[in-house]
């Protein structure tokens, strides 16, 4: 997916990105940070403003912390609600059986810290609440916003 990304943006000589993050569980964080170690060649690119990153109240897990991370390692300017998990806190699950009863049980193997506030969210730079008034008429004001930006620098 990166480099069909890539193939496209180098094409078009796309100047802004928007990820959305939204109503996003998480997944595996490296491929994040791969996708944005790719992106970082693209010269297209605005690097002072170009970059949106999307986030909402269920943007969990690994979702979460690579907006933090494309917050900073793209200078993305984050749009939307605050995220549904904390910028610090165990993560990358791992899983076992019990022997005897063959319960699952998951846990946390890893901490990580992105943020240097004891926050209990990620916070956007940009915050704009969804409506129920806006689901129900398929309005997403959040990125009308974006292209709203855009379209004025």
């Amino acid at each position: 997916m990166a480099e069909d990304l890539l193939t496209f943006i180098n094409k078009h000589q796309s100047q802004n990105l928007i990820i959305d993050l939204r109503d996003n569980y998480g997944g595996d964080f490296f491929v994040g940070l791969k996708l944005a170690q790719l992106l970082i060649l693209e010269d297209s690119i605005d690097w002072k403003s170009g970059v949106y990153v999307l986030i909402d109240n269920v943007t969990f897990s690994a979702a979460m912390s690579n907006a933090a991370q494309f917050s900073q390692l793209l200078n993305a300017t984050l749009v939307g609600e605050p995220t549904g998990a904390k910028p610090s806190g165990y993560q990358d699950m791992g899983q076992f059986i019990l022997p005897n009863s063959k319960l699952e049980v998951t846990y946390s193997k890893r901490h990580y810290h992105f943020d240097d506030n004891e926050r209990n969210a990620l916070y956007p730079q940009v915050h704009i609440e969804h409506s129920i008034e806006n689901y129900k008429a398929s309005k997403d004001n959040q990125l009308q916003w974006i292209l709203s930006d855009i379209e004025q620098r």
